[in-house]
């Protein structure tokens, strides 16, 4: 049991997250808000690293990164920004399916009782798109089912990195290090219009909201990938879109719908089948 807390804990600091940035997201340009979390993320990992100074899995963490942190995490930012992130949160985990797949290539065995865990979340995804199909949210949804594609084949990529023995820590600092070279590359090339000019509260709230997301939850996750493998990290972080529904509710950020926490509950479920 104690090897599924690092997993659900990074679960529970990812249902968070994504409720504040949102407030961000409808004020600024979204992939420099996520360059910005990025860059506080890495400052935060800077020290661990060059304690550990270990260089290990750099190329699969790099590209992780840029699958992950710098395209997936985007898609899912603005997904949460036109549909809210009660909506976008269960359709990105949909990668829990894509990921039974997956992680059969870096030679985790397919268990019967993931396959159906994993079809009781794609049902509460076709409850959660019989909402409102047009508009924003339908948008949202589109662009989180992105997310989770890309989600699937960084976390593959990364779980190649953790099999052959690379510290968690070094390996999320390298990991948000590429992300953050790639990113800022774009920035330059893009150009957004409008500095983005934070007050402190803001900057502070972002830095935390950053170093809690990037370097905490994304170390635990990737020590979680060395304790129980790519399949069962995955599910046990599947809770997360149903936690975001609830904290959103609790926090009055958001009014998720009935179908909504429907769909939510089957992803519990789902959960709680894989770790039977």
């Amino acid at each position: 049991m104690s090897e599924s807390v690092p997993a659900l804990a990074s679960s529970t600091i990812w249902a968070l997250c994504p409720i504040y940035y949102r407030d961000y997201f409808l004020k600024y340009d979204t992939p420099t808000i996520n360059l910005l979390r990025l860059c506080y993320g890495g400052l935060a990992m800077l020290v661990p690293f060059l304690v550990l100074g270990s260089v290990q899995g750099l190329p699969y963490a790099v590209a992780s990164g840029a699958v992950v942190l710098v395209a997936g995490d985007t898609c899912y930012f603005y997904a949460v920004k036109y549909a809210g992130a009660s909506v976008a949160a269960p359709a990105a985990y949909t990668d829990v399916l894509l990921t039974q797949f997956s992680a059969t290539f870096v030679g985790e065995p397919l268990r019967p009782a993931f396959l159906v865990s994993s079809c009781l979340i794609i049902a509460g995804i076709y409850i959660l798109s019989r909402g409102d199909r047009s508009g924003p949210r339908f948008k949202g949804v589109a662009i989180a089912l992105c997310a989770s594609v890309l989600w699937t084949i960084g976390q593959t990529i990364l779980q190649v990195a953790t099999a052959g023995g690379a510290n968690p820590l070094s390996l999320t600092f390298m990991r948000i290090g590429g992300a953050v070279v790639l990113l800022g590359l774009i920035y330059a090339v893009r150009r957004p219009k409008g500095a983005i000019r934070l007050g402190a509260r803001k900057q502070a709230w972002l830095a935390a909201l950053s170093v809690a997301d990037t370097a905490v939850g994304t170390s635990l996750f990737i020590y979680s990938l060395s304790l129980v493998g790519l399949n069962m990290t995955i599910l046990l972080t599947s809770p997360s879109p149903f936690l975001t529904q609830v904290f959103s509710k609790v926090l009055g950020k958001e009014k998720p719908s009935s179908n909504d926490l429907l769909a939510g509950s089957l992803i519990v479920v789902a959960l709680l089948l894989a770790i039977a």
